[in-house]
């Protein structure tokens, strides 16, 4: 029997996590889980192209034209995303499944596919599509490294997936163009040896004239108050995400989160977290390539590939969510080169018994995946938010909302 459930641990892992974000996806047709982005989400071209605009453009039309309510829309566009990601990060790390602790390790991550389940401040957030794309290029990479695509189906690829979708979510985040520059050197490292290398890179320049539109057409003052007023429903929005959203003066954003975020203790405890979620992510996958497991190409390219979304701390205050948008641009990155090994298991002779080694392993990797978290947001400091959190964390939620009544879910979470 134990060997029928090591055999499809893949799988249970994998219907485990389906059915934590489908239950997620069913409490959200009935609470705003995220009020900020339910605002943000009404954003649109009412007044003119304008940044952010794109969703609640094709939202409201679909409320308009087809009758679909605006609560399904906006909850089911989230949940259709996680559930590509989920299906994209499996298709990425199946391979790593043979082995327990390995596979466990990356499946169960706080700082990965799980990070906006453990703290339900990340969830619902419009990046959720750039990281789309970031898994689903890398997909596209590894099935090129394991001559499962040519080049000229990976450059189709690009052209006709990649490079669209990129465009289509610039118009909805511009957090999408923090992630342009790891798109571009995931095709550095084909196109990096061959002759016609410029002649294929140029096609990343086409994202210069999203880029240039959205920086153009800001959301201003003005424009915030124009776009609120015309919306017919209102409930459940709060005009101030709005009046955020438009302010785009860097040096007042800089000045603003400056005076909240940068304290010592702040970033004493983000800088720890960090490394704690980090450091186990690249000395993993760089212990296989020191191995000689995996073969890393380039291992400079990920180090400039993350670099720009270092920009968004001093600007933003949800220093959590772009720890996880590193931390997922890096396992991306990274999982792109498929084992030369066909598995990671131990040696036969010791398969048989479990080693001191492995039951620490173990015993850390349970501690690790299930009662740690990375907080989305804020000053950790001033509103006294730990690290403490995870799996375990959110049974202890359920149970007490469930049995004892410990927890008001209603003033927790708006009713659609």
């Amino acid at each position: 029997m134990f060997n029928k459930f090591y055999k499809n641990y893949h799988l249970i892992i994998l219907a485990y996590i389906l059915i934590v974000f489908t239950s997620v996806y069913i409490f959200s047709l009935f609470k705003i889980i995220n009020v900020w982005t339910y605002t943000e989400a009404h954003i649109n071209y009412s007044q003119g192209l304008v940044r952010r605009g794109l969703f609640g453009t094709i939202m409201i039309a679909s409320n308009k034209y087809l009758h679909i309510p605006i609560k399904y829309f906006f909850s089911s566009f989230f949940y259709l995303f996680c559930l590509i990601n989920i299906l994209l990060f499996f298709s990425l790390i199946k391979e790593y499944s043979k082995n327990f602790i390995v596979f466990t390790f990356l499946a169960l991550n706080p700082a990965l596919i799980l990070f906006s389940f453990y703290d339900f401040g990340g969830y619902a957030r419009f990046e959720i599509t750039t990281i789309t794309t970031v898994l689903l290029h890398a997909y596209f990479v590894k099935q090129f490294n394991q001559n499962l695509l040519n080049e000229e189906k990976y450059i189709e690829r690009v052209q006709f997936i990649i490079l669209p979708l990129i465009i289509i979510i610039i118009f909805i985040t511009d957090t999408m163009l923090f992630l342009i520059p790891y798109h571009i050197f995931m095709s550095l490292n084909i196109f990096y040896k061959k002759n016609n290398f410029n002649k294929k890179i140029y096609l990343y320049l086409l994202l210069l004239i999203p880029a240039y539109l959205i920086i153009k057409n800001p959301m201003t003052t003005n424009l915030s108050v124009s776009i609120f007023n015309q919306l017919n429903d209102k409930n459940n929005l709060d005009f101030w995400v709005f009046e955020s959203i438009s302010n785009n003066n860097i040096i007042s954003r800089f000045q603003i989160e400056w005076g909240y975020m940068f304290t010592y203790k702040n970033i004493i405890r983000y800088l720890s977290i960090f490394l704690i979620f980090l450091l186990p992510i690249i000395i993993f996958f760089n212990y296989l390539n020191f191995n000689k497991i995996i073969k890393i190409k380039n291992n400079f390219f990920v180090i400039l590939s993350i670099m720009p979304i270092f920009l968004l701390f001093p600007i933003a205050r949800d220093w959590g969510r772009w720890m996880h948008i590193i931390i997922m641009v890096l396992f991306a990155y990274y999982s792109q080169y498929p084992l030369l090994k066909k598995t990671l298991n131990s040696d036969k002779k010791n398969k048989s018994r479990i080693t001191v080694l492995t039951l620490a392993s173990i015993i850390v990797l349970f501690f690790y995946s299930f009662f740690i978290r990375i907080p989305h947001c804020c000053n950790l400091e001033k509103l006294n938010l730990t690290i403490y959190g995870g799996a375990i964390e959110k049974i202890k939620v359920l149970y007490d909302v469930t049995f004892i009544k410990k927890i008001d879910i209603n003033h927790r979470f708006r009713n659609f």
